[in-house]
């Protein structure tokens, strides 16, 4: 939801978002702006992975190879079939992007139309299947640039927990996250960090000690969006710049967010209220659809008369985001879970594994039985 809020704004009033405008609204400075600072939740993503690829790790004896390929195509086939949502959406609505493009200039509209000619539907399958995990962008759907970080965290981590066990695995994820750190790319020490919270998890560590702190810290930290310290005159390198999305405070941050959701008592029964637990069911498909959505049926609404006014502004947000989470259910249960359970029988069938996970012969090929 954060992310979608973040988009929204971005598209229709770029002056709350800090990547968007040179001199953000003071809102943008504040607690309140953890409600839409898209790069603090996309950091908590990244932890989040990291803590249940690496659950999965743990608990399941694969073939490494046979492992690898069931996380890229978990990750792929949703994010192919969003990149052929993207497209129809573009080409649906194409004759009304001039007119868009010409009332929406700033930077986030013109890079998600800044392209004279759509690709053709073989092409725009392709890009969100196997182009964006090598190139890490798209201009169909500009939210797939994460799954070219996701996937490869992800891989880290499965042949980590393949290859390496015990206190030389935490060791591992420890240096590991402090090399990401030290080449720049905080992003990926989000991976091993949600590992070591896997392990600590596991070995019953996360006592919920100092959670109120943690939680405040990670509020306040992951409100802090692009350019914030510069803006309070503290300029510090990319990588450990305050506000800087996905960077070393969001991570951080995250990381204490995701203590927090797991240790927390309170934290955690909150999460667990039905409506929650229905976003969180939705949140991937409402991730892959909300930004093609926003620039084509949202720009023609915008264009119509969500420029009017607030009052007009506001309507537009409420519909748009009903939309949206319409569109992530159906996208859900119509493609993600049906992909989850799908791979899931031809990961029993290739392991030969009965439907209640246990195995139903002594070999599968040349596979051995795992003990």
């Amino acid at each position: 939801m954060s992310v979608t809020l973040f988009h929204f704004f971005s598209a229709f009033q770029p002056r709350l978002i800090s990547e968007q405008s040179v001199a953000p609204y003071w809102i943008s400075d504040t607690p309140l702006g953890i409600f839409y600072n898209g790069g603090f939740a996309v950091a908590v993503f990244f932890v989040l992975s990291g803590f249940v690829v690496a659950s999965a790790s743990a608990s399941r004896k694969r073939k490494l190879s046979i492992t690898v390929a069931r996380r890229y195509f978990r990750l792929a086939l949703p994010s192919a079939a969003s990149a052929v949502i993207a497209w129809s959406l573009l080409t649906l609505t194409a004759g009304t992007l001039p007119d868009v493009q010409a009332a929406l200039t700033h930077p986030w509209m013109t890079f998600v139309l800044a392209h004279d000619r759509l690709p053709n539907l073989f092409n725009a399958t392709l890009e969100g299947g196997l182009y964006v995990f090598v190139e890490g962008s798209s201009l169909l759907n500009n939210v797939l640039w994460t799954m070219k970080i996701e996937l490869l965290g992800s891989v880290a981590i499965i042949a980590i927990y393949a290859f390496v066990s015990g206190k030389a695995r935490i060791t591992l994820l420890i240096l590991l996250a402090v090399a990401a750190c030290a080449l720049g790319r905080p992003e990926y020490s989000a991976f091993m960090a949600g590992a070591l919270l896997r392990e600590c998890h596991a070995a019953g560590r996360l006592t919920g000690s100092g959670s109120l702190a943690i939680f405040l810290f990670a509020i306040v930290v992951g409100s802090w969006t692009k350019g914030f310290g510069d803006r309070i005159g503290l300029s510090l390198p990319m990588t450990f710049a305050l506000g800087e999305p996905h960077k070393f405070w969001h991570t951080l941050a995250a990381v204490g967010m995701v203590y927090c959701a797991i240790a927390s008592v309170p934290i955690s029964r909150f999460l667990s209220i039905r409506p929650l637990m229905f976003l969180g069911r939705i949140s991937f498909g409402l991730y892959l659809v909300h930004v093609p959505l926003l620039y084509s049926l949202g720009a023609i609404g915008y264009l119509q008369f969500g420029h009017e006014g607030p009052l007009e502004l506001m309507t537009l947000a409420v519909l748009a985001i009903s939309v949206s989470i319409i569109a992530g259910y159906l996208f859900t249960v119509i493609v993600d879970e049906p992909t989850i359970s799908g791979l899931a029988k031809l990961d029993r069938l290739l392991h030969g594994l009965g439907p209640d996970g246990r195995h139903t012969r002594g070999r599968t090929g040349n596979l051995k039985t795992p003990g």
